[in-house]
């Protein structure tokens, strides 16, 4: 086993050895990932198949009575079973059960377990107060509350991706986000235009009243461009996104809302909403670094999403909206994705990469860069290795008659533990890797980042990010230090 001397138990015999890279093919990597994802899929599915059976119904009540959870619970079950599965795995082969899953999906199994709770808690207060019927049978406490467990299952990977600190969102992670997006459409579906395109044909359906049906209507339409700016610019303030994902997302998305009411003609709006968002993304790049580009990006996106279900009802069944309700629908949509990248890009502070300027440093005073900081903490082993460092010279070592060497030793492990108690969680990873790798000397880097369920590629931008952390922490102190 590559690992053997990081998680490997004495008593292992050779007869149980090769079993292990099977298991492990099972239970870890890509296999893990895709397991996840593809049994959040079918709980996604089982979740909106469960809603086709109420909106679809005038009683208010499931099609399918009293069996219209069945297939939302046997997929929690699958899920569920699968975590499970492979934390005892990983407990027997020595990982402590808070390690024994990959790294962002302990809030999965959370997740599962939170769903299993919520769900005998409806039962109650279905017992105690009558059976839930209409809009009661999405939004009773417990059954949002099973909704949100819901949305901590099927978001593992993107968590994974984000724990990772990957680059680029892979698409394990960008399925997750659709689940995400899915999520919260499912909650809000009441107003969906998907579900209940308003605007479509001659005029306000039965007794509806028609200043009602256009207010729901626009709401239903800034409410969803909101949403889906949000999720879009949530990935992009962390990831790189490929070509082609955000189509993705609104594909795996339109394909679970437009089934509910048999509004198959919505998947086109999907289609075309994604590829611009696409296409705008790989023309804009927006980014922190582009605000005037991602504010535009923002706006353009439920723009787009506004007027292509208008463009797809007007000739498939026809706009009994004036020209002035449903182009200023258009344009409300496009500024609420506008309003919210305010919220998710704050503007003000210091620009990234910004330094403030310091006071010239003396000559003799050693410079304090990543690789004088790596090659210190490699020697902190051998006591002659560390004292040849020129960080034994800064300023603030050896004073009066102190031994600097130790004093160095002593100031790169605490303030690497001191970074891995950040609050910020790259930083808190980064420390945390300086001491297991330095400090503790507790394997090789292929090692550790196994044992840390991290890619290499990530684990070793974590280290040197710690490096470049320490090295602004020594150099903070040096400047407090009086030249001399």
């Amino acid at each position: 086993m590559s690992d053997a001397g990081a998680v490997a138990m004495p008593s292992e015999t050779p007869a149980a050895q090769p079993s292990a890279p099977r298991l492990r093919a099972l239970t870890e990597g890509r296999a893990f990932e895709w397991t996840v994802v593809l049994l959040s899929c079918l709980f996604g599915a089982a979740g909106y198949f469960d809603a086709w059976t109420y909106v679809n119904t005038t009683s208010g009540r499931s099609l399918l009575e009293p069996w219209q959870d069945a297939a939302l619970h046997f997929t929690w079950f699958l899920l569920t079973a699968y975590l499970v599965g492979v934390m005892a795995l990983n407990v027997r082969r020595g990982l402590p059960i808070a390690r024994s899953l990959p790294a962002g999906y302990g809030w999965s199994f959370v997740g599962c377990v939170g769903f299993s709770a919520m769900v005998l808690l409806d039962r109650w207060f279905q017992l105690a107060l009558g059976s839930e019927t209409g809009l009661s049978a999405l939004l009773s406490p417990a059954r949002v509350g099973e909704i949100i467990a819901g949305a901590l299952m099927v978001t593992g990977p993107l968590r994974a991706a984000w724990r990772r600190q990957d680059e680029r969102a892979g698409l394990a992670a960008i399925v997750a986000a659709a689940l995400l997006l899915s999520t919260i459409t499912f909650v809000t579906q009441f107003a969906h235009p998907f579900r209940d395109p308003w605007a479509a044909g001659s005029g306000p359906t039965g007794e509806a009243i028609y200043w009602v049906v256009e207010d729901l209507g626009v709401a239903s339409l800034v409410l969803q461009g909101v949403a889906l700016a949000a999720t879009f610019l949530l990935l992009i303030r962390r990831f790189r996104i490929r070509f082609g994902s955000f189509t993705l997302m609104c594909l795996i998305n339109g394909a679970l809302v437009a089934p509910l009411k048999g509004h198959w003609d919505m998947l086109l709006v999907a289609a075309v909403t994604g590829v611009v968002a696409d296409t705008t993304y790989a023309w804009l790049k927006p980014g922190a670094s582009n605000p005037t580009r991602l504010r535009t990006f923002a706006f353009l996106v439920p723009a787009t999403f506004a007027a292509t279900f208008f463009a797809v009802v007007a000739f498939a069944q026809g706009i009994w909206w004036p020209a002035h309700v449903w182009s200023g629908a258009v344009l409300v949509t496009g500024l609420g994705g506008l309003l919210i990248s305010y919220l998710a890009y704050t503007p003000g502070g210091r620009p990234r990469g910004a330094e403030p300027i310091s006071s010239p440093r003396p000559a003799h005073w050693p410079e304090i860069t990543v690789n004088s900081i790596k090659e210190a903490l490699e020697a902190l082993p051998d006591r002659r290795l560390l004292a040849a460092s020129p960080l034994c010279r800064l300023p603030y070592l050896g004073l009066d008659g102190g031994d600097a060497v130790a004093e160095l030793d002593e100031l790169l492990k605490d303030a690497a533990r001191e970074l891995s108690t950040s609050t910020m969680l790259r930083d808190a990873q980064a420390g945390h890797l300086l001491v297991e790798y330095y400090v503790k000397r507790s394997g090789t880097h292929d090692q550790v980042a196994e044992r840390l369920h991290m890619s290499r590629p990530a684990y070793y931008r974590r280290l040197q990010r710690g490096c470049e952390l320490m090295a602004e922490r020594l150099e903070k102190l040096a400047a407090f230090t009086e030249p001399g």
